[in-house]
């Protein structure tokens, strides 16, 4: 079945026209898109399920994502804990 060989090519390659019982396929470069400087680093936390009922009725009650509940946390802690600590802006 030479009609799907475009289902066995690389991830590289495209499937650029079918001709007939013939596929061609052109090779392509993947270029990286520029990213813009990170805003910040994504974490991965697993809470107690009781903590984190309460980290959501904080966030309904504030009206925000337990993501900000977290980050504000957070950033209180080390703030209390590093006083001379300042971000960067």
């Amino acid at each position: 079945m030479v009609e799907a060989a475009w289902w066995f090519a690389p991830v590289w390659c495209k499937v650029v026209q079918t001709l007939g019982s013939h596929s061609v396929l052109i090779m392509t470069a993947i270029a990286k898109q520029p990213t813009a400087p990170k805003e910040g680093t994504r974490a991965s936390v697993t809470f107690p399920a009781d903590l984190y009922t309460e980290l959501e009725r904080i966030a309904e009650e504030k009206k925000v994502s337990v993501a900000w509940v977290v980050r504000d946390a957070v950033e209180k802690y080390v703030e209390a804990q590093y006083p001379l600590f300042r971000p960067q802006s």
